[in-house]
Formats: C-alpha cells, sequence, structure tokens
C-alpha cells in the first residue's frame, strides 16, 4: 500500500512541475500538455519496476477529461469579446471548423470501410474522434500569437469541440441516414440553442441572488451538472459552457431592457472578476491531472508497432491534408502558422473511449489513439517555431484585466 504522504509529495511535485512546464511551454513552443503525457508514461514505467499497479486509471481519466473540457471552454470562452464587427471572424470559424470536420470525418470512414472491411456507420463512429481539433492544446499553445490570430483559433477549435460531440452523439443514435434523422439533428440544435439561453440567464439570475460568499463553486457546480444532464439526453451542451462564458465577458450587451430588472448587472461585473480567477486555476489543475493519467494510460509496447506507425500516420496526415486545402482555398494570404494548429486531444480522447463495443475497430487501439495525438502535436510544435509567432496584434484592453 502506497504512503499518504508519499503519494501527497507525488501529486505536490508534479503540480509544481507542471507550473514550470507552462513557463518552459512560452519559450520552447513544445505545449505543457505533451510534458505532462512523458511524465505520466515515466512514472508508469517506474511504478511497474517497483511493483506498483495504479487500477482504475481509464475512470480516472474519462472523468477528468468531461471536466477539464468544461474548464478549458469556459476559460477560453470568458476571454472573447462579442462585438457586431466580430460577426464575420465568428461565422468564418464556425465553418472552417466545420467543413473540415466532416471532410475529414467521412475520407477517414471511406478508408476505415475499405482497409479494415467494416460497415459504414462503424466506420464513422470510429472517424469521428480523430477529426477534432482539440481546444484543450490549440487555446494554450497560440498565447504568444497576435490577438486576431488568437481569437480565431480560439473560436474554431471550440466550435470543433462542440461540432465533434454532436456528430459523434448523432452517428452512435440513428440506426440510418434518413431525411428524418436529419430533422432530429436539427430539432436538437434548435433545443440545444434555447436550453443555452435559458440557462445562461438563470445562472445570472441565481448569483445576484445568493447573498453567501461562498458562491462560485456552487455557479460551477451548476453548470457541471446541466452539462451532464445534457449530455445524458444526447444533447451537446458544451454550448451552454461556451454560452455563458461569452455571457460573463460581455455583459454590457445582454444588461437591456426589462432583463435589468431581474439580474444586477455590477454585481454580476464583480463576481465574474472572482470567477473568471478560479477557472484560470481550476483549469490548470484538471488538465495537469488529466494528461499525466492519459500518458500513465498510453501503452509504451503499442508504439513499436508498424501497423500502428502506419495507422496512425495516415490518420494524421490526412486531417493535415484536407486543413492546407482549406486554407489553401479559402485562407490563402494568411495561413501561418494556424494551419498547422490543429491538434488532437482531450475530445479524441473521450469520444475513442466512448465508442460502443459494437462499433469498435479492434486495429485502431490505443497506440494509434496516442500516436495520432503525439504526432498531430510535434507538428503543431514544427510550424509554431518554424514560422514563428510574435504578439504584435493589439488586444482589447478588457482582455488585460487578467
Amino acid at each position: 500500500m502506497i504512503d499518504s504522504y508519499l503519494l501527497i509529495i507525488v501529486i505536490a511535485v508534479l503540480v509544481i512541475l507542471s507550473y514550470f512546464f507552462d513557463l518552459l511551454a512560452e519559450k520552447t513552443h513544445v505545449p505543457a500538455v505533451l510534458m505532462l503525457m512523458v511524465i505520466g508514461a515515466v512514472i508508469k514505467v517506474g511504478a511497474h519496476s517497483l511493483g506498483y499497479e495504479i487500477s482504475g486509471v481509464n475512470q480516472f481519466l474519462q472523468l477528468s477529461g468531461i471536466v477539464g473540457l468544461i474548464f478549458i471552454v469556459l476559460d477560453g470562452a470568458i476571454d472573447l469579446e462579442l462585438k457586431r464587427e466580430k460577426l464575420p471572424l465568428i461565422l468564418r470559424s464556425f465553418t472552417a471548423a466545420l467543413v473540415q470536420q466532416v471532410a475529414v470525418i467521412f475520407l477517414l470512414a471511406i478508408a476505415f470501410s475499405l482497409v479494415f472491411q467494416v460497415d459504414f456507420h462503424s466506420a464513422l463512429a470510429n472517424a469521428v474522434p480523430f477529426a477534432v481539433i482539440s481546444s484543450a492544446i490549440a487555446i494554450s499553445s497560440v498565447k504568444r500569437m497576435n490577438y486576431k490570430k488568437r481569437e480565431f483559433i480560439t473560436y474554431e477549435s471550440t466550435f470543433s469541440d462542440i461540432l465533434g460531440i454532436m456528430f459523434f452523439n448523432y452517428t452512435i443514435q440513428l440506426q440510418a441516414f434518413t431525411p428524418a434523422s436529419a430533422a432530429v439533428f436539427i430539432s436538437n440544435l434548435l433545443i440545444l440553442a434555447l436550453i443555452s439561453v435559458a440557462g445562461v440567464l438563470f445562472l445570472a439570475y441565481i448569483i445576484t441572488r445568493i447573498k453567501s460568499h461562498n458562491k462560485v463553486f456552487l455557479i460551477l457546480a451548476l453548470l457541471i451538472l446541466m452539462y451532464a444532464l445534457g449530455e445524458k439526453a444526447h444533447l451537446s451542451t458544451l454550448l451552454l459552457i461556451l454560452a455563458f462564458g461569452l455571457f460573463a465577458n460581455n455583459l454590457q450587451l445582454f444588461s437591456i431592457g426589462k432583463i435589468t430588472k431581474y439580474i444586477h448587472f455590477e454585481k454580476l461585473a464583480e463576481e465574474f472578476k472572482i470567477f473568471r480567477l478560479i477557472v484560470r486555476e481550476s483549469t490548470f489543475l484538471i488538465r495537469t491531472v488529466f494528461f499525466i493519467l492519459f500518458g500513465y494510460s498510453i501503452n509504451l509496447q503499442s508504439l513499436m508497432s508498424m501497423d500502428v506507425f502506419l495507422e496512425g500516420m495516415v490518420i494524421a496526415l490526412a486531417g493535415l491534408g484536407i486543413r492546407f486545402l482549406y486554407y489553401i482555398l479559402f485562407s490563402r494570404r494568411d495561413m501561418m502558422p494556424q494551419v498547422f494548429i490543429a491538434p488532437r486531444g482531450l475530445i479524441t480522447i473521450l469520444l475513442y473511449y466512448s465508442i460502443p463495443a459494437v462499433y469498435v475497430i479492434p486495429e485502431l487501439t490505443e497506440g494509434v489513439l496516442a500516436f495520432v495525438i503525439a504526432f498531430s502535436i510535434v507538428i503543431m510544435i514544427g510550424g509554431i517555431v518554424r514560422r514563428g509567432t510574435p504578439n504584435t496584434g493589439m488586444e482589447p484592453a478588457k482582455i488585460m484585466i487578467d
């Protein structure tokens, strides 16, 4: 049995290392999450050599991943401003995420069905996880880019997460691709939009009515509860998380009309200063736990397989190729270095482990998953380092409050 104090020391050291990895990432462009994955793998080797075995890692991995996703999207959203002039940016980032993801999904699904001799439905279910750009990695990797590019990447990767979850839920639920199933998908979108608006207003009302000082974690618990209930109902309520983060940073847009009778926006502004700080710190901690656990869960021997190498390389290059093609067609004048910023990560891992047993393709092992994630991160690092990311863009003063 592991000594309790020894375990506390290990956890404290890992958190401290994660902090220094963040500092190192700013200078080397190597994402802290990659270093955390390596630490997890090293811990596994060390634990096995000492005769220790940690059970239930995959369950803790999924749990921390779900909570981490909520905090990462929330953290990214509370730095974004909504203005009329930003509408083209939002539409452009949504279009980029949608077109690329659909193209990658169908390209990989066709390849999987042909190579592994599985039905197209199973191929689709396995293709979706590999088509999602990780906001967890992308957002944290563009801090030194100019504001406009950083803003685009934040929106694009967040939309990619949301769309990926929606496509995955849609794929595993439908029995056949019919006009009726498409109608259900569209109706779910409308329901989701209404839930998001109602949820944000409800939470804002609660915040201004609670007199206790211990309200931030209550609000976070309510957010997580609403997200989990939505997911159980097969609705991608990650949109609610994004909407709440945008609301928190754009109160002036909502302080109009009769709504001010029920929601005290001046009080909200003060509360959200504390909220932002706690979200940022919590995101750091949860991200640390998740990627160390993922590094620990990787079967290192599987990475040595030639089949894993070839399958992982094809999947990663397919995603990169679609992204290059999109940028060449629609954004040729401004494609560096963001064309390389398409890492796979947290959502890819979560969706991969959520594939129903009936749709699982045995050849797409955890080794393939780890290879795709690592290779996409290496490509991103290479693109950023080669191009450089000087922070020359002017940021709105509101963003500089932190």
